[in-house]
């Protein structure tokens, strides 16, 4: 662990709901060892939460971790619900096969669902909580700005991207798929994002149908954590590439319900004069030709663009690849 991680999570308060046969000493002791600050409210005998207490605590933490097993108790149902309506980060922590993905259900901004089978695996989303820390450090200043209503910030000049994709429009065969897979990589990486190619070790094997797994942190904030990216190029006449694009996004929403992701995107590619049209968007699986991705990013408005485009997508309303 670097003395950088070490540093940001020493200054990180944290408040744990965990009942205490769900081996909550076990969970508290994994997060103090990776430097955070833990309290807890105190329980009554019957059970009860001090309710100003609870209150106390959570308007001094930085975020919330919630240890949740098959059925939830009356208590870590309240204390989830006071923390969500103080607009608390939770990280809710899955303690076995069987307990449902809760932030899937939900369906809350600002709620990440990570899954272990067994207390003993704890050590191995020290790097998931990390990247949850990463996120929490940015939401003061996305709130300020949504309170401020102010203008949307565009990230930086993407002139770059254009070129190179053009570039990658001339190769041949199968190294076009690689490099437009690396392109598509880096212009996330530009956005601020970390990106980690599906191969990779670290990468759970639930995910592994995908090419990137994505994590950029205002896109993480609303959709409850890293995003599955799968990159694809489509040749033929317009109707070909429709017709593949939806074949694509209905076999990305019936994986993604076997992984932890609650949401997958499609970035295409075509050799068509002008864009194909989207028709076929789902709420958990959203697609964007490279140049619509290279527009929204350097606007400033892509996570915009993706909540609205799920919302569409939940009442029935199709979009042409929608930005302006």
């Amino acid at each position: 662990m670097s003395a950088a991680h070490e540093d940001r999570r020493r200054r990180k308060r944290c408040y744990l709901i965990a009942p205490i046969q769900s081996g909550a000493s076990r969970v508290l002791m994994f997060l103090t060892d990776l430097g955070l600050d833990v309290t807890r409210a105190t329980y009554e005998l019957t059970g009860k939460i001090v309710a100003n207490e609870l209150r106390g605590h959570l308007s001094d933490v930085d975020f919330v971790v919630a240890v949740v097993s098959q059925f939830l108790s009356p208590s870590v149902t309240f204390e989830l619900g006071m923390a969500h309506a103080l607009g608390k980060p939770i990280l809710m922590l899955g303690i076995g096969e069987k307990v449902p993905d809760l932030a899937s259900l939900l369906d809350f901004r600002g709620v990440e669902f990570i899954r272990v089978s067994s207390l003993g695996q704890l050590p191995e989303i020290a790097n998931d909580i990390d990247r949850f820390i990463r996120l929490t450090a940015t939401l003061g200043s996305l709130e300020d700005d949504q309170r401020n209503d102010s203008p949307v910030r565009s990230i930086q000049d993407l002139e770059w991207a254009r070129e190179r994709l053009q570039t990658v429009r001339l190769i041949k065969g199968a190294r076009r798929g690689f490099q437009f897979e690396e392109l598509v990589a880096d212009i996330f990486r530009q956005a601020g994002g970390e990106v980690t190619f599906t191969d990779h070790q670290n990468v759970e094997a639930s995910q592994r149908e995908a090419d990137l797994v994505l994590w950029l942190n205002e896109l993480a904030y609303e959709v409850g954590g890293p995003v599955l990216v799968e990159c694809k190029i489509f040749g033929g006449g317009t109707g070909s590439v429709v017709k593949n694009l939806e074949h694509t996004i209905k076999k990305l929403d019936r994986w993604i319900g076997s992984t932890s992701a609650q949401l997958a995107l499609v970035v295409f590619d075509h050799d068509r004069p002008h864009k194909p049209p989207v028709l076929s968007e789902t709420p958990r699986v959203l697609a964007y030709a490279a140049e619509t991705l290279i527009k929204l990013i350097e606007r400033g408005t892509f996570v915009v663009d993706v909540s609205q485009r799920r919302q569409r997508a939940a009442f029935g309303t199709r979009t042409a690849d929608g930005a302006a």
